[in-house]
């Protein structure tokens, strides 16, 4: 194998290219709690700013345990941002509810992706994450598909910092050449094209947290189940 694969997790993997904003907002709607948008995304920024600064996962934290956090959170900033008060029960419903949705996707979509290109080509994760990561995946059962793994929260450097990416081509084999796949074309397109790595963008339309209209690259899916009929022409091309 010459080619090696940089998957993205968050918004990738997990989501299939649905930004979390957008996942968390479906959920809260599934549940009956019709929050305005701009309310949300303020309060989605500022848990996510929360989880940076402040250690509240732990290294053996699930999936479900971060939910259940990240709601914990949003109820904290809604009340006190906005005197939205949220019923417990309906939290819980909005985590198991994400739970269930990021179950089903990988599942059925990024375990036969992983599975396809574990075939073909090595590969890394490299990821923004809470410390966690690790724990994740082997919860998910997506573990096994990478040579390596590098964690924001384990290397000290958050993405679109192109040294991440650096650490990531260097846990390849030598000589190998490194794909980036992501969802966010400032986390992971920009500083892989800026390292003269190709990408590929992930980018779901009608979901896109990002101001990209004007955006061109060289190559984009919709669905990381696209990646079987690119993947051949990636590694036929240099």
């Amino acid at each position: 194998m010459t080619n090696g694969l940089i998957f993205d997790y968050g918004g990738t993997l997990d989501t299939n290219g649905v930004h979390w904003f957008f996942m968390f907002k479906e959920a809260y709607s599934a549940c009956g709690i019709d929050i305005d948008q701009d309310m949300l995304r303020l309060v989605y920024v500022k848990t996510e700013r929360a989880l940076e600064q402040d250690k509240h996962i732990r290294p053996a934290d699930s999936f479900y345990s971060v939910l259940q956090k990240k709601t914990a959170i949003h109820r904290i900033f809604l009340k006190e941002s906005f005197g939205i008060d949220i019923d417990i029960d309906k939290l819980n419903y909005v985590a198991n509810y994400c739970y269930m949705r990021v179950k089903n996707i990988i599942e059925n979509v990024t375990v036969p992706v992983l599975n396809f290109c574990a075939e073909q080509a090595h590969m890394v994760l490299v990821s923004n994450f809470y410390g966690n990561i690790d724990t994740v995946l082997v919860e998910f059962g997506l573990k096994k598909y990478f040579d390596s793994v590098v964690e924001s929260a384990s290397v000290g450097i958050r993405k679109p910092d192109p040294e991440i990416f650096k650490i990531g081509a260097r846990s390849l084999p030598p000589g190998v050449s490194p794909i980036v796949i992501g969802d966010s074309y400032k986390n992971d397109i920009a500083p892989a094209l800026a390292l003269g790595m190709r990408a590929v963008w992930l980018k779901v339309d009608g979901y896109q947290w990002e101001k990209t209209e004007n955006v061109e690259t060289p190559y984009r899916i919709s669905t990381l189940s696209q990646i079987f009929d690119l993947l051949p022409q990636l590694l036929e091309s240099k």
